[in-house]
């Protein structure tokens, strides 16, 4: 959650954190209001830091898998999420293979999606739409991750005029 023009932009995760806790939603915005009022952050545990290597490595080793599948991957550059957007947007229509870290927006909700994949299909686009592909590193589906393939989808129809047939999450072969 982010002020723009003193007004609260949201994220799918702000969405799950409502979903699962009506205060600690109240709480984070509250804390954008009122920074000086809000005590400081628990500092990053080991478990953390190697829960959240563990993601990274994972998504990259998706990406990689990708690339060998002969796909060409492309990543929003700019350090700015409005222009990464807008290179997000221009990535769609030139109809690269896959777009990671796509940065999507709908009114006041933006997110990144991990992948969005290039699939076979008439849209706004051409002859191709995107499908949102998801990295989570679990074991099984998450209600909470459904809510944000759902967002990240409804931000895609808004940029290619069309609903893709379906998510996926982009999971690795295991030995």
């Amino acid at each position: 959650m982010r002020l723009i023009k003193n007004r609260p932009h949201y994220s799918p995760t702000d969405l799950v954190r409502y979903l699962g806790s009506p205060y600690a939603s109240w709480y984070d915005r509250y804390a954008l209001h009122k920074p000086e009022h809000v005590q400081c952050k628990d500092p990053e545990d080991a478990m953390s830091k190697t829960l959240a290597h563990r993601g990274y490595a994972h998504e990259e080793g998706v990406t990689e898998a990708l690339k060998a599948d002969g796909m060409t991957v492309a990543k929003p550059e700019s350090k700015n999420k409005e222009q990464q957007l807008a290179e997000t947007i221009a990535l769609m229509h030139s109809g690269v293979d896959v777009i990671e870290q796509a940065v999507l927006s709908l009114d006041n909700i933006t997110g990144y999606a991990d992948f969005l994949v290039k699939v076979p299909g008439a849209s706004d686009l051409g002859d191709w739409h995107y499908e949102v592909w998801d990295a989570k590193l679990a074991r099984s589906v998450k209600p909470s991750f459904v809510i944000q393939l759902c967002c990240y989808t409804e931000m895609v129809v808004a940029i290619q005029g069309r609903q893709p047939e379906s998510v996926r999450s982009a999971w690795l072969e295991r030995d």
